[in-house]
């Protein structure tokens, strides 16, 4: 019977011996050709408690076998057959560190978040192409070419509902109503200048002049504090001032034309006064012309005192009678 001494030194003699095994000896331990102790006969390695792979003894282990050349040894590897160059875990299968289905060897996002589908490289999956993985795509079916979101819609830069790749119309204001290809519709069903998308008055009886928005503009306007020069028609610079409001104005209401009307008290006389109320609103018309408003929509014409708003007979009165106005036509 073999004591505790002796087991040792046949442990230190397996761990410097190369000769082959022999068969169990009666005892049930098989030993090499010196008779030292190498394995138990239920297979057990001697050397098992401190076995790593720099002090491994070949008699014992009968060479260290890893046929598959993961790393791992035959006798524990769960996966023999593991191709050549796979990243493998302790049990020598193929190792997936982000559970994605794809191994590490041929993950190209090896830290793919749980839950994310992923291509064959183990990559968010991208089923249309458009840079936008599957898991937060809100339109998976985006045409090849299309410029799309972070939500991997397409960009549709003035918000008018048609996608920049097929808006014609790419600068349209909010709020307009557009077409499919971007544009302002055109269509003006009350005949009233200012077609269905910017009208808010629609339905506006024929005849009727509107303002830029479609509503019924229900007064002419008056040039209140354009003065000029007594005896003449230069006008003054605040009348010029003013003016320039009215002729931007007039810019934004481009359906819309206008007489210039001249008017004067009935002091002096009668002829000398239509005669210079004339010649003061063809002054205003051709100014307002110079501030860009086209001359298609501007006529001028004197009336001198034959249309007063006030009584000639006060100051006050003569002081509102001569003015200059435009008359919707």
């Amino acid at each position: 019977m073999l004591n505790k001494s002796n087991i040792s030194l046949l442990l230190m003699l397996a761990a410097t011996s190369s000769m082959p095994l022999q068969a169990a000896d009666t005892a049930g331990y098989w030993v090499n050709s010196s008779g030292n102790i190498v394995r138990t006969g239920l297979n057990e390695c001697w050397q098992d408690m401190d076995w790593s792979n720099n002090n491994a003894i070949a008699e014992c282990e009968g060479g260290i076998k890893d046929a598959d050349g993961d790393g791992v040894m035959d006798s524990k590897d769960m996966c023999p057959a593991t191709a050549s160059g796979t990243m493998v875990d302790e049990k020598g299968c193929a190792k997936d560190s982000d559970k994605d289905g794809v191994t590490d060897s041929n993950d190209k996002c090896p830290d793919t978040p749980a839950g994310i589908k992923v291509g064959t490289n183990g990559c968010p999956k991208d089923s249309d192409g458009d840079g936008a993985a599957d898991s937060y795509d809100k339109c998976p079916d985006t045409p090849a070419g299309i410029n799309v979101d972070a939500t991997g819609c397409p960009v549709d830069s003035d918000g008018d509902g048609a996608a920049d790749s097929y808006d014609k119309c790419p600068g349209t204001p909010a709020g307009t109503k557009v077409d499919a290809t971007g544009c302002a519709i055109s269509m003006d069903d009350d005949n009233d200048g200012i077609i269905n998308a910017n009208d808010d008055c629609a339905g506006t009886a024929a005849g009727i002049a509107v303002n830029n928005r479609g509503c019924e503009l229900k007064a002419d306007i008056t040039l209140d504090n354009v003065q000029f020069k007594t005896g003449t028609t230069e006008l003054s610079a605040k009348s010029r001032n003013i003016l320039n409001n009215v002729a931007m104005i007039l810019k934004q209401n481009k359906h819309l034309n206008f007489e210039v009307a001249g008017h004067t008290d009935n002091t002096g006389n009668y002829k000398s006064n239509v005669s210079l109320s004339e010649k003061r609103a063809q002054t205003v018309r051709q100014y307002l012309i110079g501030q860009g408003v086209a001359s298609s929509r501007l006529s001028a014409h004197g009336y001198g005192p034959d249309k007063p708003v006030a009584s000639n007979e006060t100051r006050d009165g003569r002081s509102k009678n001569r003015r200059v106005e435009l008359v919707l036509k």
